[in-house]
């Protein structure tokens, strides 16, 4: 069930076709010598019932490609449409070999100049395994691969696969076919549609990101909360938050900056905690932390955690859903943030994961 033929030989793409050539199309190709690409069998016009134009045997014979499914069609015929509507000459269902003699064929093939783009519509299951050995096949021949994989409800598929520079793999939403989504980010959730993601994709809006040490730009996080001890009101510096991952007070290493940045703040609000290093009878070690205001009480690890402004917060103004907070230390109504340049080190970025496939939010 491809979206191209051969008429007299020449290519004839189905997504190229305005709708009176596809009428005209369908109403004499009996006359046409249509074949198909697979077996040179004789090919018909059809409609899936997704509405999608594609070419079938007129009688199967022994021909051993295997059947798609209405929305595997859709979505082939929605990247390659969007790949030409941005300059890219689109191909479908297009073969080849790698140098080792490897078969591959591609959903969509997309070319521009000396750059090759293969788009591969991956809705049956396949193991990490597969994909690796097939993206390997389009590397050995120059091509560069992105994998669009059927979203799952109640399924963390994508989660199971570490992500990695060499396999670019994003979640395709085929639950409401007419409106295809691209869940292009794991860690924002943010979902493109699928014409919007391929024309950013093949515009290097999609892109591999990994934190490294160096000056970078954080928003550090203040929590409006009252004092575990004296019970004061009191805005406690809690850490900071970059690329949505929170690093505790305890964990930073640029700490002069952050006592620095911290009084600066205090002579506007004298309610922000000062930060120093502490010396914690309970862990038996001193490391950076907050103290309150009022009674230098150490803000230590328990006040600091998610699970204490789920359970515990009881500022006056606070108006977080009890035990129903997502993600707390991000998401807490009590929460201000404040912008300032650290020296990220690598303890700070130790539990981050290894680098995410990232989306260039358009503004």
């Amino acid at each position: 069930m491809p979206l191209s033929c051969l008429r007299d030989g020449d290519l004839l793409a189905s997504f190229q076709l305005s709708d009176d050539e596809w009428t005209g199309l369908r109403a004499n190709y009996r006359n046409m010598h249509l074949s198909m690409r697979c077996c040179s069998r004789a090919a018909i016009p059809k409609v899936s019932s997704l509405g999608t134009r594609f070419f079938a045997h007129r009688s199967r014979g022994a021909c051993q490609t295997a059947p798609e499914s209405p929305e595997h069609l859709k979505a082939k015929f929605v990247i390659a449409q969007s790949a030409r509507a941005v300059g890219w000459r689109a191909s479908t269902e297009e073969s080849g070999s790698d140098a080792d003699g490897n078969p591959w064929t591609a959903d969509v093939l997309c070319i521009r100049g000396k750059a090759k783009v293969a788009f591969e519509v991956q809705l049956s299951p396949q193991s990490l395994e597969d994909y690796e050995a097939r993206q390997k096949r389009y590397e050995r021949t120059g091509i560069r691969c992105l994998w669009l994989m059927r979203l799952r409800r109640n399924s963390s598929a994508l989660n199971s696969f570490t992500p990695s520079r060499e396999l670019p793999l994003v979640l395709l939403d085929v639950k409401e076919p007419a409106s295809m989504t691209v869940l292009a980010e794991r860690s924002s959730g943010a979902t493109i549609p699928l014409a919007d993601f391929v024309k950013g994709a093949l515009a290097g809006d999609f892109f591999w990101a990994e934190m490294r040490p160096g000056r970078i730009l954080v928003e550090l996080q203040i929590a409006s909360i009252t004092c575990w001890k004296c019970h004061s009101p009191i805005k406690a510096i809690r850490g900071y938050i970059i690329n949505d991952q929170f690093v505790a007070l305890a964990k930073i290493s640029d700490t002069d900056a952050v006592a620095i940045f911290a009084e600066a703040l205090r002579k506007q609000e004298p309610r922000v905690t000062p930060v120093s290093q502490r010396y914690s009878q309970t862990r038996g070690d001193r490391y950076f932390a907050a103290s309150c205001p009022s009674c230098r009480a150490l803000m230590g690890d328990w006040p600091m955690t998610a699970d204490f402004f789920i359970d515990h917060c009881n500022y006056l103004t606070c108006s977080c859903p009890n035990t129903n907070v997502h993600m707390a230390e991000l998401a807490c109504s009590v929460f201000e943030y404040h912008q300032i340049t650290l020296n990220v080190g690598h303890s700070e970025l130790a539990d981050f994961p290894p680098g995410e496939w990232k989306w260039r939010h358009q503004t």
